[in-house]
C-alpha cells in the first residue's frame, strides 16, 4: 500500500474512534433537567406521597379487613375543600415523608390539587369506590352549604358588632382565654393567683378584628381557691383586669349557634 494513504486510512480511523468515543461518553450523562421538568418532578412527588399514605394507612385497632381501608380512603377522599385543607395541614405536620418535602410550605390551593388527583388515582385502582366517594361527597357538600348560609347571618352579625367575622371572635376568644391560663394571671388580674381555667365571652365593648382580642371582654376565672366573673381590658398588648364581677364588660353578645355548626367549625378554627 502506498505510504502517504496507509497514514491516512490509519489517521481516518483513529478520528472515527474518537467521534465514536466520543459520542457514547455523551450519551451516558444526564441532561440536566429544565424548569419545568423539575417543577413537574416535585408535584409528581408530592402526589406520590399522598398515594402512599392514602394507600398505607392501617387500622389503628389492627384489623386488616379490607372494608376499613375502602371506607378509611372514601372518608379521606369526600372531604369538602375547607374540611380537607384543615386535614392536611395536621398530616403536613406528623407524615414524615410530607415533612421532608415541605408540603406546608406550598400553598393551601396547590395542596388541595395534588391530594384530589391522589384521590383520583387510588380511587379508580379499588373498584366501585369512586362511584360511592362521588355520592358521599355530594351529600356533605348539601351539608356544608346549608351551614355555610347559617356562618353567613353569623359573620354579618359578628363584623358589625366587633368588625371582625364569627370564626375571627373565636379565634381571639381563644386566644385571650389561653393567654389567662398560661401565666399572664398578674397583669390580667392584678393579683397573683393562679388561674386553672379561663371562659371568656364578647360584649358590646369587645373587639376581634383578624382574630386579635381587643376592648373589654367578660371572662370568668377558676382560681384554686375559687370562682370570680372579671372584666378583662385589651389595649394592644397591654391587658389589665378588674374583679368586678364583669360589671363593666358591657352587655355579652350571644350568638345563636346550631350544634351541627359548633361541630363543623371545631374542626377547622381554634
Amino acid at each position: 500500500m502506498n505510504k502517504k494513504l496507509l497514514v491516512r486510512t490509519v489517521s481516518a480511523l483513529f478520528c472515527v474512534s474518537l467521534l465514536v468515543t466520543g459520542c457514547a461518553g455523551s450519551s451516558e450523562k444526564e441532561k440536566p433537567l429544565s424548569a419545568y421538568e423539575a417543577k413537574k418532578q416535585r408535584i409528581n412527588k408530592f402526589q406520590v406521597a399522598l398515594e402512599n399514605w392514602l394507600r398505607d394507612a392501617k387500622n389503628p385497632i389492627g384489623d386488616t379487613d379490607s372494608d376499613w381501608k375502602d371506607n378509611f380512603i372514601i372518608n379521606s377522599c369526600s372531604k369538602t375543600r375547607q374540611s380537607t385543607l384543615s386535614f392536611l395541614s395536621q398530616l403536613a405536620m406528623y407524615d414524615d415523608e410530607l415533612k421532608a418535602l415541605n408540603f406546608d410550605k406550598i400553598g393551601e390551593d396547590n395542596q388541595f390539587i395534588y391530594f384530589t388527583n391522589a384521590c383520583k388515582t387510588v380511587l379508580d385502582e379499588r373498584p366501585g369506590l369512586r362511584e360511592k366517594s362521588d355520592a358521599l361527597l355530594e351529600k356533605k357538600q348539601v351539608a356544608s352549604d346549608k351551614l355555610q348560609q347559617e356562618l353567613d347571618v353569623l359573620d354579618k352579625k359578628a363584623n358589625k358588632l366587633g368588625g371582625g367575622s364569627y370564626s375571627e371572635m373565636l379565634d381571639a376568644r381563644s386566644d385571650l382565654e389561653s393567654l389567662i391560663e398560661q401565666g399572664a394571671q398578674y397583669s390580667l388580674t392584678g393579683q397573683g393567683r393562679d388561674v386553672e381555667k379561663a371562659s371568656c365571652e364578647p360584649t358590646s365593648y369587645s373587639r376581634w378584628s383578624q382574630g386579635e382580642p381587643g376592648g373589654k371582654w367578660y371572662c370568668y376565672l377558676q382560681f384554686l381557691d375559687g370562682d370570680e366573673p372579671y372584666t378583662i381590658n385589651v389595649d394592644g398588648t397591654r391587658w389589665g383586669g378588674k374583679a368586678d364581677r364583669g360589671s363593666s364588660a358591657g352587655g355579652i353578645v350571644n350568638f345563636k349557634v346550631s350544634s351541627e355548626l359548633e361541630e363543623w367549625l371545631s374542626k377547622w378554627y381554634k
